[in-house]
C-alpha cells in the first residue's frame, strides 16, 4: 500500500508481462539483421533480475532499446527498471543487468520523473497521480526537467514548486526555462499534451495515452540520444528530431 508520504510509488511488477516482453524482444533481437551472430541474449534470473548480453556495447544498447519497447507495450512501468553497471563478460561481449524494483522506496531514497532524460513521457503514474498528490505546478517542475529529489523534499512539496524573494523572481523563471529548454523539444512538447488531459478523463485514458506515445518516441533520435548519453556518461545532445 502506498505511503501518504511518497509522491512517486513504484508498482507491482507483473513477472508474467515481464517474461512476455523478454519472449517478444528475443524473438525480435533473433530476427534482426544487425544483430544477427551478436551471441545477443536476454534471461529473466529468478523473479527479480533480467540478465541482458550482447557482442558489444552498441549492440547491447540496441537490444536495450528493443527490450523497453516491449515492456512499455506489456504494461510495465519503465521506472521498476534499475540498470546495474555495463560489465565484460567472455569472448569480449559484454553484459548487463537489469534489477526490478517492487514496492515503495524507503524514506532514504531519491525521486525523479527522468523519462525526459531519455527522450520521453511518463506513465500514467506521472500523469495522473503526481499532479493529484504534489499539485500541477511542482508535477510539471519534475516532469519537464527529470530533477532528482530527496525523501525530505518530497515530504515538503505542495501545490507550488517553490517561493522565492520577489527580487529574485525573474532569475528564477530564466534558469527553469533554460533547464526545461535543455531537454529533446519533442518530448516536452508531448510532456505537456499529457499534463492537459489530466483535467479530463480517467487513468485508464491516461495510461492508454502514455504508452503509445512512450513508443512513439522510442523511435526518435532524441531517445537514443538520452540513452546513449546515460550509457557514455556525457551531456546529451538533443535536436527536436
Amino acid at each position: 500500500m502506498a505511503s501518504d508520504n511518497s509522491f512517486d510509488v513504484v508498482s507491482k511488477v507483473e513477472i508474467q508481462e515481464v517474461k512476455n516482453a523478454i519472449d517478444q524482444a528475443s524473438k525480435e533481437v533473433h530476427a534482426r539483421f544487425d544483430l544477427k551472430d551478436s551471441k545477443s541474449k536476454i534471461e529473466l534470473e529468478g523473479n527479480d533480475t533480467i540478465q541482458l548480453a550482447s557482442q558489444d556495447d552498441y549492440k547491447l544498447k540496441a537490444v536495450i532499446e528493443i527490450l523497453s519497447q516491449k515492456l512499455v507495450k506489456r504494461g510495465v512501468s519503465l521506472k521498476n527498471l534499475e540498470f546495474e553497471k555495463l560489465e565484460p563478460a567472455s569472448n569480449s561481449s559484454v553484459r548487463q543487468k537489469i534489477k526490478l524494483k517492487q514496492g515503495i522506496a524507503s524514506e532514504n531514497a531519491k525521486f525523479a520523473e527522468m523519462f525526459v532524460k531519455r527522450g520521453l513521457v511518463s506513465d500514467v503514474g506521472g500523469f495522473y497521480r503526481l499532479p493529484a498528490i504534489v499539485g500541477p505546478a511542482k508535477a510539471s517542475e519534475l516532469l519537464f526537467t527529470g530533477d532528482v529529489i530527496d525523501a525530505q523534499e518530497a515530504l515538503r512539496i505542495g501545490l507550488v514548486s517553490e517561493v522565492v524573494p520577489h527580487g529574485a523572481l525573474l532569475d528564477s523563471a530564466h534558469a527553469l526555462a533554460e533547464r526545461i529548454a535543455a531537454n529533446p523539444p519533442l518530448a516536452v512538447r508531448a510532456l505537456k499534451d499529457g499534463l492537459k488531459r489530466t483535467a479530463y478523463g480517467d487513468p485508464e485514458e491516461i495510461g492508454r495515452w502514455a504508452i503509445e506515445t512512450i513508443y512513439r518516441l522510442m523511435q526518435t533520435e532524441d531517445h537514443k540520444e538520452g540513452v546513449a548519453s546515460f550509457l557514455e556518461k556525457r551531456a546529451p545532445h538533443f535536436t527536436g528530431r
